[in-house]
C-alpha cells in the first residue's frame, strides 16, 4: 500500500525549472549592443570624408564592414577617439555603411554611417 506518491511529476517539474533558469540566464547573457550613427549628408565622390567619435568606454577592437570605411582608435587621457574615413569613390546615391567597436566588457557599439553621394 502506497501512502505518499513520489511520482515523476515532482522530479520533472524540478528538471524543467532548472532548464528554464538556464535558458533565462543564457538569453540575458548575450552582449548588449549600442548603436551610434552619423550622416555626412550630400557629398562628392571625389572627396574622402572623416569624422571623430569620442567614447568614455574602453574600445579594444574595431571591425569595418566595408572596404571603403577605415576606422582607427586612439586614446587621449581617459577618452577613446574613434576616427573614421569614408572614401565614397564609385558610389552614387544614398549609402549606408557599418562598423563595429568591441568594448573591453565584450559589448558592441555599432557605428552606422550614412551619406548621399552626388553624380559626378
Amino acid at each position: 500500500m502506497v501512502l505518499f506518491r513520489t511520482g515523476r511529476s515532482y522530479g520533472m517539474a524540478k528538471v524543467a525549472s532548472i532548464f528554464f533558469l538556464i535558458f533565462v540566464f543564457v538569453c540575458y547573457a548575450q552582449p548588449k549592443e549600442k548603436v551610434v550613427s552619423f550622416d555626412f549628408g550630400e557629398v562628392s565622390s571625389k572627396k574622402v570624408l572623416s569624422h571623430r567619435f569620442v567614447f568614455e568606454e574602453k574600445i579594444v577592437s574595431v571591425i569595418s564592414l566595408c572596404e571603403c570605411l577605415k576606422i582607427d582608435i586612439s586614446k587621449e587621457k581617459d577618452k577613446f577617439m574613434v576616427d573614421i574615413k569614408l572614401d565614397p569613390y564609385g558610389y552614387e546615391g544614398k549609402i549606408s555603411l557599418e562598423g563595429l567597436l568591441i568594448k573591453e566588457d565584450g559589448n558592441i557599439i555599432r557605428l552606422r554611417i550614412f551619406a548621399t553621394v552626388g553624380k559626378e
